[in-house]
C-alpha cells in the first residue's frame, strides 16, 4: 500500500500521462551537408519547396530554399551562418518566407525575417508580406 507521498507522485504521473498529446506530429528533417558564405547545401528534405523557409534547429536560425536538385537543396541563411555546422539538423517549416509589416516597424532594427535586433522588445504586427 503506497504512502501519501508515493500516492501523490502516482496521481501526478497519471495526470501527466492523461494530458499527453494523442496525435503524432510529423516533421520533415534533413542535414547540412555543406555550409559556406551564407549558403547551405542540405540533404534529406525531399518534399521542401522553392521559397520555403527551413529552420536550422540547433541555432534557431532560418534559411530560405532557393535551389532544388534531385538529391539536395540549397538555402540561403537568414542570420549568422557561421554558427551553423556540417551535420546540423534542418527542419522544413512548410511556410513561405513572410515578414511582418506595419507601423510598429517604423524606426526599428530587424533581421531578414522581422525579429527585433535593437533591444526594444518583440515586434507584434497584424499583417505579413510574402
Amino acid at each position: 500500500m503506497p504512502n501519501t507521498f508515493q500516492q501523490s507522485i502516482i496521481d501526478k504521473l497519471k495526470s501527466q500521462i492523461q494530458n499527453l498529446p494523442t496525435q503524432a506530429k510529423i516533421r520533415q528533417i534533413g542535414e547540412v551537408k555543406e555550409i559556406k558564405d551564407g549558403a547551405a547545401l542540405i540533404s534529406g528534405l525531399s518534399e521542401a519547396l522553392m521559397g520555403e523557409m527551413v529552420l536550422f534547429s540547433k541555432t534557431n536560425i532560418y534559411g530560405l530554399v532557393l535551389n532544388l536538385t534531385k538529391n539536395d537543396l540549397g538555402a540561403i541563411v537568414l542570420g549568422e551562418w557561421e554558427k551553423i555546422k556540417q551535420g546540423d539538423i534542418v527542419e522544413a517549416t512548410g511556410k513561405v518566407l513572410q515578414v511582418p509589416v506595419g507601423e510598429k516597424l517604423i524606426g526599428r532594427i530587424i533581421d531578414p525575417i522581422g525579429n527585433a535586433l535593437d533591444g526594444r522588445g518583440e515586434i507584434t504586427t497584424e499583417a505579413t508580406a510574402k
